[in-house]
């Protein structure tokens, strides 16, 4: 087996992604992408040098925060949107939640052409394990029935 060793990174492109996440006019992350460098990297890169100089950085979030402000927007409105659908989707449930779990399991396959199997787990309350070993199951009864 063969240890990875961390990338080193000199100290002019280090400084050159700091400028570039400080400036404001891309999200670190596709700053991060642009140089081949791992986001995680350059957010430690630029909290570090925040941290080190305060009373400079103090003026530079302010620059940043519509950026960050539209990235989190976009974030919000997704998860509204599948906050939406899945509220619509259990209200055509039709008290499945209250059957038993093979009832459930029947409701998953309905609508797993629809829906992701992990999604549909979620909102019902069951596990995704917990289906796939009922589907395990009847793989084997259909199995030693049909042959």
């Amino acid at each position: 087996m063969t240890i990875k060793h961390p990338k080193r990174y000199d100290d002019q492109l280090k400084q050159q992604a700091i400028e570039m996440a400080l400036e404001g006019s891309k999200t670190i992350a596709q700053i991060a992408r642009d140089l081949d460098i791992k986001d995680n990297t350059l957010y430690g890169w630029v909290d570090k040098y925040r941290r080190a100089n305060k009373e400079k950085s103090a003026i530079q979030p302010a620059m940043t925060k519509p950026i960050d402000l539209e990235a989190e927007n976009r974030r919000l409105k997704r998860e509204l949107k599948t906050a939406l659908e899945d509220v619509e989707l259990l209200k055509k449930s039709g008290g499945v939640l209250c059957g038993s779990q093979l009832a459930k399991y029947a409701w998953i396959d309905t609508h797993k052409a629809d829906y992701s199997v992990c999604r549909l787990c979620r909102l019902i309350g069951i596990k995704r394990s917990s289906y796939t070993s009922h589907l395990i199951q009847v793989e084997k009864y259909f199995a030693r029935t049909c042959h």
